[in-house]
């Protein structure tokens, strides 16, 4: 006589039956977030601050700013040397951003800048940085409590500058974590290379247009992100009644499965 194959016992092809519903099967009215995308520009109280002098340690740890600019038609990134100069710049954006709704999860976000000019001889890591600490408007001492911030939120290798079209900085989990959804998001630029405290020995510098250039070439931050949602007995939304049901037919393959088993069991007995 023949052994029984384990395909051939009823009992085994239903349980994996029953594992494939479960596995399968969502909670019920459970329905997919689908994304949603806002986009925000930034606002007239962009800027740069600037501060320069003979000693670059004194110029890089400098407390304020030697100028603020938030009405000019540049916002530069980076640092240089001039003859007997050091010369360190630090870019502040603003982006009105409380529009997001309060239980958004925020997915992804691209912090995009039109380049200006490219007049860097050594290339760097135009690097965000969290800006809370920014005042605005802008001041003086906003110089040093950026320079405070390291951590990068994103950075974009000037290797790739466009000055005819935007350049993308994809945020990191921190930098996202920078976004605002009540209120104003700020961050700051720097040059990685300023960051690590490199005293440049030419031109390591790059502009991009701030909110006065005008629509298209404004910074902008585009936020990609989901809500929960609505409860069960709100907003109505359609469910898959098949999906629903899979429980209930799980159970009744399950009670079919071991019956049949019992009455597998009872036949080989007899035979």
């Amino acid at each position: 006589m023949s052994k029984t194959k384990w395909y051939q016992k009823p009992i085994y092809p239903l349980i994996a039956l029953v594992l494939a519903l479960l596995t399968g099967t969502p909670l019920l009215h459970q329905v997919a977030a689908s994304p949603d995308q806002a986009t925000f520009y930034s606002t007239t109280a962009d800027g740069r601050l600037i501060t320069e002098g003979g000693d670059y340690t004194a110029v890089h740890g400098a407390s304020t700013a030697g100028s603020v600019y938030p009405n000019d038609i540049h916002i530069t990134v980076g640092q240089q040397t001039l003859p007997v100069v050091f010369w360190v710049s630090r870019g502040a954006l603003f982006l009105d951003t409380s529009s997001l709704p309060d239980d958004a999860t925020i997915i992804s976000a691209v912090l995009s800048l039109y380049g200006s000019s490219d007049a860097s001889l050594v290339d760097f890591h135009i690097t965000v940085v969290d800006g809370s600490v920014l005042h605005e408007p802008l001041a003086l001492t906003d110089y040093g409590t950026l320079g405070s911030q390291t951590m990068s939120g994103g950075a974009f290798d000037t290797a790739g500058f466009s000055t005819s079209s935007y350049n993308d900085i994809p945020l990191n989990e921190t930098g996202m974590g920078w976004i605002s959804k009540t209120g104003i998001s700020k961050f700051g630029l720097r040059s990685s290379r300023e960051i690590a405290a490199i005293a440049p020995t030419t031109q390591e510098v790059v502009t991009i247009y701030p909110y006065e250039r005008g629509p298209g070439y404004q910074p902008r931050l585009v936020v990609t992100y989901t809500t929960a949602p609505p409860p069960v007995g709100g907003e109505a939304y359609p469910v898959n009644k098949i999906s629903a049901l899979a429980p209930l037919i799980a159970v009744a393959v399950l009670v079919a499965g071991g019956l049949s088993w019992y009455a597998f069991r009872r036949r080989k007995a007899r035979s």
